[in-house]
């Protein structure tokens, strides 16, 4: 089994119903308890022309990968992120990291141009999967909130206010392109393997539909109409 693989299970609930799933979580008897502040995900996805990460997703094939620049806070483009290739052997997940330091011009720069200084600084298996993932496609930025169950055996986040951008025809990286979408907050519950009984007891409990929500395939879905 891979390090630092977890199950994660997803459930959706309306926008406007956020504050009853923290009252929920608070509430439960496993004891949640706030892990970090809330902050700002933001989070830019890349894949083919052909969209090969989305169709994969979209029809649940049990082994799949994304590639993804993720930061956080109020910044559009940061100078520093994280990219991730975020993979999936049925139902447990794990990544593969690595720190890129963004051009200081990148605001400027063409996705492309930026792409090509990233991966200068890349180990060969980035680069590898920048080349087969070589379109950024979409923005996306959420509010995060985290818990923790009071043993330790599973974390919690709940998201909401998420804004999508399409940057599939974008010459530059920007924030104008707001994909009209719907409002949802979604919990995810987290855990190692070896705890899978112990977070058995407390999702049993979880007073909203088990989702596959997946924010990079809802988000292409809405910049295509569907």
């Amino acid at each position: 089994m891979r390090p630092g693989a977890r199950f994660e299970t997803k459930y959706v609930a309306d926008g406007s119903l956020y504050h009853d799933v923290v009252h929920w979580l608070r509430m439960h008897p496993a004891g949640f308890r706030i892990l970090y502040p809330p902050r700002w995900v933001n989070s830019v996805y890349f894949d083919n022309a052909e969209l090969a990460s989305y169709d994969e997703n979209l029809a649940g094939v049990s082994r799949r990968a994304k590639l993804r620049l993720r930061w956080y806070g109020d910044k559009e483009l940061p100078s520093r992120g994280v990219l991730e290739v975020k993979q999936r052997d049925d139902r447990l997940g794990f990544k593969q990291t690595c720190t890129v330091t963004l051009p200081s011009n990148r605001a400027t720069l063409t996705w492309r141009s930026n792409i090509e200084r990233m991966c200068q600084a890349l180990p060969p298996q980035f680069r590898s999967w920048f080349r087969e993932h070589p379109q950024a496609v979409m923005q996306n930025r959420y509010l995060r909130d985290y818990y923790l169950s009071a043993d330790g055996a599973v974390r919690s986040t709940v998201d909401r206010r998420l804004a999508v951008y399409d940057q599939r025809y974008a010459g530059v990286p920007h924030l104008r392109r707001r994909v009209p979408i719907v409002d949802v907050t979604v919990l995810e519950l987290k855990f190692a393997p070896e705890l899978q009984a112990r977070a058995a007891q407390i999702v049993k409990d979880v007073p909203l539909r088990l989702s596959r929500h997946s924010k990079y395939v809802g988000a292409v879905g809405a910049m295509h109409g569907y």
